[in-house]
Protein backbone atom coordinates (compact mmCIF):
# COMPACT_ATOMS: atom_id res chain seq x y z
CA UNK A 1 0.00 0.00 0.00
CA UNK A 2 1.51 3.43 -0.87
CA UNK A 3 2.22 5.53 2.11
CA UNK A 4 -0.71 8.67 1.93
CA UNK A 5 1.62 11.69 3.68
CA UNK A 6 -2.20 13.36 4.51
CA UNK A 7 -3.14 11.48 7.95
CA UNK A 8 -7.11 11.96 7.45
CA UNK A 9 -6.53 11.18 4.07
CA UNK A 10 -4.95 7.85 4.84
CA UNK A 11 -7.13 7.06 7.21
CA UNK A 12 -10.35 7.69 4.89
CA UNK A 13 -8.59 4.99 2.89
CA UNK A 14 -7.77 2.46 5.55
CA UNK A 15 -11.77 2.89 6.68
CA UNK A 16 -13.13 2.01 3.03
CA UNK A 17 -10.96 -0.64 2.92
CA UNK A 18 -12.68 -1.91 6.06
CA UNK A 19 -15.69 -1.30 5.29
CA UNK A 20 -15.23 -3.73 1.87
CA UNK A 21 -13.93 -6.04 4.13
CA UNK A 22 -16.55 -5.98 6.54
CA UNK A 23 -19.38 -6.50 3.88
CA UNK A 24 -17.48 -9.26 2.26
CA UNK A 25 -17.26 -11.23 5.93
CA UNK A 26 -21.25 -10.48 6.67
CA UNK A 27 -21.46 -12.84 3.25
CA UNK A 28 -18.88 -15.24 4.57
CA UNK A 29 -16.23 -14.51 1.94
CA UNK A 30 -12.72 -15.35 3.46
CA UNK A 31 -10.29 -12.28 2.97
CA UNK A 32 -6.21 -12.12 2.94
CA UNK A 33 -4.38 -9.48 3.61
CA UNK A 34 -0.64 -9.58 2.94
CA UNK A 35 1.65 -7.03 5.14
CA UNK A 36 4.23 -4.62 3.22
CA UNK A 37 7.14 -3.14 4.44
CA UNK A 38 6.67 -0.99 7.90
CA UNK A 39 8.14 2.42 7.18
CA UNK A 40 5.66 4.49 8.89
CA UNK A 41 4.43 3.31 12.32
CA UNK A 42 0.97 5.03 12.10
CA UNK A 43 0.11 3.30 8.97
CA UNK A 44 0.70 0.25 10.69
CA UNK A 45 -1.06 1.34 13.83
CA UNK A 46 -4.03 2.08 11.90
CA UNK A 47 -3.89 -0.76 9.68
CA UNK A 48 -3.89 -3.25 12.73
CA UNK A 49 -7.31 -1.40 14.36
CA UNK A 50 -9.21 -0.98 10.66
CA UNK A 51 -8.21 -3.87 9.01
CA UNK A 52 -7.57 -6.67 10.89
CA UNK A 53 -10.49 -7.02 13.02
CA UNK A 54 -12.39 -7.98 9.67
CA UNK A 55 -9.59 -10.18 7.77
CA UNK A 56 -9.45 -14.00 7.74
CA UNK A 57 -5.91 -14.66 7.08
CA UNK A 58 -2.89 -12.83 7.16
CA UNK A 59 0.77 -13.04 5.57
CA UNK A 60 4.10 -12.02 6.45
CA UNK A 61 7.85 -11.89 6.39
CA UNK A 62 10.34 -11.73 9.59
CA UNK A 63 10.69 -8.24 9.62
CA UNK A 64 6.61 -7.73 9.57
CA UNK A 65 5.78 -10.68 12.34
CA UNK A 66 8.04 -9.34 15.15
CA UNK A 67 6.67 -5.77 14.65
CA UNK A 68 2.87 -7.17 14.79
CA UNK A 69 3.90 -9.80 17.63
CA UNK A 70 5.69 -7.04 19.70
CA UNK A 71 2.76 -4.20 18.88
CA UNK A 72 0.21 -6.60 20.07
CA UNK A 73 1.56 -7.95 22.95
CA UNK A 74 3.30 -4.28 24.58
CA UNK A 75 1.52 -1.73 22.05
CA UNK A 76 4.15 -0.12 20.96
CA UNK A 77 6.83 -0.07 18.09
CA UNK A 78 9.34 -2.41 17.65
CA UNK A 79 12.31 -2.65 14.51
CA UNK A 80 14.82 -4.40 15.61
CA UNK A 81 14.73 -8.18 14.06
CA UNK A 82 17.18 -10.44 12.40
CA UNK A 83 17.07 -11.52 8.31
CA UNK A 84 17.90 -14.73 9.58
CA UNK A 85 15.57 -16.00 12.19
CA UNK A 86 15.83 -19.62 13.47
CA UNK A 87 12.46 -21.79 13.23
CA UNK A 88 12.27 -21.73 17.07
CA UNK A 89 11.87 -17.70 17.08
CA UNK A 90 9.70 -17.98 14.38
CA UNK A 91 7.49 -20.62 16.20
CA UNK A 92 7.80 -18.17 19.35
CA UNK A 93 6.15 -15.20 17.99
CA UNK A 94 3.31 -17.14 15.63
CA UNK A 95 2.52 -18.84 18.98
CA UNK A 96 2.13 -15.51 20.39
CA UNK A 97 -0.23 -14.10 17.79
CA UNK A 98 -1.79 -17.36 17.70
CA UNK A 99 -2.75 -16.87 21.39
CA UNK A 100 -3.64 -13.05 21.29
CA UNK A 101 -6.43 -14.22 18.52
CA UNK A 102 -7.62 -17.41 20.11
CA UNK A 103 -8.05 -15.00 23.96
CA UNK A 104 -9.94 -12.20 21.65
CA UNK A 105 -12.32 -14.42 19.93
CA UNK A 106 -13.30 -16.14 23.28
CA UNK A 107 -13.67 -12.87 25.06
CA UNK A 108 -15.96 -11.45 21.72
CA UNK A 109 -17.81 -14.91 22.49
CA UNK A 110 -18.41 -14.40 26.23
CA UNK A 111 -19.76 -10.66 25.31
CA UNK A 112 -21.98 -11.92 23.12
CA UNK A 113 -23.36 -14.77 25.72
CA UNK A 114 -23.70 -12.12 28.28
CA UNK A 115 -25.55 -9.52 26.30
CA UNK A 116 -28.94 -9.24 24.49
CA UNK A 117 -28.08 -9.89 21.09
CA UNK A 118 -30.12 -7.43 19.06
CA UNK A 119 -28.37 -8.22 15.59
CA UNK A 120 -26.31 -5.13 15.78
CA UNK A 121 -23.50 -6.00 17.56
CA UNK A 122 -19.95 -5.96 15.62
CA UNK A 123 -16.63 -7.15 16.26
CA UNK A 124 -13.85 -4.58 16.29
CA UNK A 125 -11.14 -6.20 17.81
CA UNK A 126 -8.08 -6.98 15.67
CA UNK A 127 -7.82 -10.85 14.83
CA UNK A 128 -11.32 -11.90 16.06
CA UNK A 129 -11.57 -13.53 12.84
CA UNK A 130 -8.29 -14.66 12.13
CA UNK A 131 -7.91 -18.32 11.02
CA UNK A 132 -5.18 -18.68 8.96
CA UNK A 133 -1.26 -17.17 8.78
CA UNK A 134 1.16 -18.22 6.07
CA UNK A 135 4.77 -16.75 7.03
CA UNK A 136 7.99 -16.44 4.56
CA UNK A 137 11.07 -16.06 4.69
CA UNK A 138 13.85 -17.13 2.99
CA UNK A 139 14.86 -20.50 4.38
CA UNK A 140 11.30 -22.21 5.18
CA UNK A 141 7.52 -20.97 4.95
CA UNK A 142 4.84 -21.52 7.37
CA UNK A 143 1.04 -21.78 7.30
CA UNK A 144 -0.59 -22.09 10.46
CA UNK A 145 -4.59 -22.82 10.17
CA UNK A 146 -7.11 -23.35 12.69
CA UNK A 147 -8.13 -27.20 12.84
CA UNK A 148 -11.47 -27.73 11.45
CA UNK A 149 -11.78 -24.74 10.12
CA UNK A 150 -12.38 -23.15 6.69
CA UNK A 151 -9.00 -23.48 4.45
CA UNK A 152 -7.80 -26.91 2.66
CA UNK A 153 -4.80 -28.46 3.85
CA UNK A 154 -1.74 -26.36 2.71
CA UNK A 155 0.78 -28.80 2.52
CA UNK A 156 1.12 -29.50 -1.01
CA UNK A 157 0.77 -26.25 -2.16
CA UNK A 158 3.49 -25.61 0.10
CA UNK A 159 5.59 -28.38 -1.51
CA UNK A 160 4.68 -27.04 -4.90
CA UNK A 161 6.03 -23.25 -3.83
CA UNK A 162 9.23 -24.49 -2.96
CA UNK A 163 9.53 -26.38 -6.03
CA UNK A 164 8.25 -23.75 -8.52
CA UNK A 165 10.94 -21.14 -6.79
CA UNK A 166 13.76 -23.63 -7.73
CA UNK A 167 12.52 -24.42 -11.34
CA UNK A 168 12.49 -20.94 -11.99
CA UNK A 169 16.02 -20.34 -10.95
CA UNK A 170 17.92 -23.51 -11.27
CA UNK A 171 14.97 -26.13 -12.84
CA UNK A 172 16.06 -28.27 -16.21
CA UNK A 173 14.46 -26.27 -18.80
CA UNK A 174 12.24 -28.10 -21.69
CA UNK A 175 14.34 -30.00 -23.96
CA UNK A 176 14.26 -28.31 -27.61
CA UNK A 177 12.43 -30.05 -30.36
CA UNK A 178 14.39 -31.65 -32.95
CA UNK A 179 14.14 -32.06 -36.83
CA UNK A 180 12.43 -29.99 -39.03
CA UNK A 181 10.83 -27.49 -35.99
CA UNK A 182 11.01 -23.58 -36.15
CA UNK A 183 12.88 -21.90 -34.09
CA UNK A 184 9.27 -19.86 -33.20
CA UNK A 185 7.95 -23.50 -32.29
CA UNK A 186 11.49 -24.28 -29.95
CA UNK A 187 11.24 -20.87 -28.46
CA UNK A 188 7.39 -21.67 -27.70
CA UNK A 189 8.45 -24.41 -25.87
CA UNK A 190 10.90 -23.05 -23.71
CA UNK A 191 8.58 -20.62 -22.35
CA UNK A 192 6.56 -23.58 -21.14
CA UNK A 193 5.20 -23.02 -18.12
CA UNK A 194 7.79 -23.61 -14.68
CA UNK A 195 5.26 -26.53 -13.89
CA UNK A 196 6.54 -28.46 -16.85
CA UNK A 197 10.40 -28.07 -15.78
CA UNK A 198 11.88 -30.37 -13.73
CA UNK A 199 13.83 -30.21 -10.49
CA UNK A 200 17.77 -31.03 -10.61
CA UNK A 201 18.71 -32.53 -7.03
CA UNK A 202 22.29 -31.58 -8.22
CA UNK A 203 21.92 -27.84 -8.73
CA UNK A 204 19.83 -27.19 -5.86
CA UNK A 205 20.10 -27.86 -1.53
CA UNK A 206 17.89 -26.67 1.55
CA UNK A 207 18.40 -23.71 3.33
CA UNK A 208 18.00 -25.73 6.47
CA UNK A 209 20.00 -27.76 8.88
CA UNK A 210 18.81 -31.17 9.06
CA UNK A 211 18.46 -31.07 12.95
CA UNK A 212 16.36 -27.73 13.89
CA UNK A 213 14.32 -27.01 17.07
CA UNK A 214 11.23 -26.27 16.47
CA UNK A 215 9.71 -24.67 19.80
CA UNK A 216 11.58 -24.15 22.68
CA UNK A 217 8.56 -23.90 24.68
CA UNK A 218 7.18 -27.31 23.75
CA UNK A 219 11.28 -28.83 23.47
CA UNK A 220 10.23 -29.96 20.03
CA UNK A 221 13.10 -30.79 18.12
CA UNK A 222 12.82 -32.47 14.15
CA UNK A 223 15.31 -34.16 11.81
CA UNK A 224 14.45 -32.88 8.45
CA UNK A 225 13.67 -35.24 5.56
CA UNK A 226 14.45 -34.17 2.10
CA UNK A 227 12.25 -36.58 0.24
CA UNK A 228 9.92 -35.89 3.35
CA UNK A 229 10.04 -32.30 4.23
CA UNK A 230 6.89 -31.25 5.61
CA UNK A 231 7.20 -30.54 9.35
CA UNK A 232 3.52 -30.15 11.40
CA UNK A 233 3.01 -28.97 14.92
CA UNK A 234 0.58 -27.22 16.91
CA UNK A 235 0.43 -23.93 18.20
CA UNK A 236 -2.65 -23.41 20.58
CA UNK A 237 -6.12 -24.11 18.24
CA UNK A 238 -3.74 -24.11 15.03
CA UNK A 239 -1.93 -26.35 12.94
CA UNK A 240 1.11 -25.42 11.46
CA UNK A 241 2.71 -26.87 8.68
CA UNK A 242 6.12 -26.01 8.04
CA UNK A 243 8.59 -26.63 4.39
CA UNK A 244 12.33 -25.82 3.68
CA UNK A 245 13.32 -23.49 1.16
CA UNK A 246 15.69 -24.85 -1.73
CA UNK A 247 18.74 -22.65 -2.97
CA UNK A 248 20.84 -23.27 -6.24
CA UNK A 249 24.26 -24.42 -5.38
CA UNK A 250 26.96 -22.22 -6.32
CA UNK A 251 28.72 -23.47 -9.85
Amino acid sequence: MEVEQDVRARVLRLEALAGVLQNLHAVDTPTHYEFAAVSDFGLFSDTVRLVLPWVDSIGLNEQELCILHHFLVTGKESTATTSRPTIAEISAQLHGIIQFAKDVRETVEASRRGEEDDGKHEVTVALAHLSRIHFHTLQFHVVCQRKKGIWEDPTSALVQGALIRSKVACGKPPVPRSGSASDDENEAQSMRTSAEMEVDPERVEMLLAREQLLSERQDLKVDLDPLSPVITWQEADFQCHLVPMLACKKA
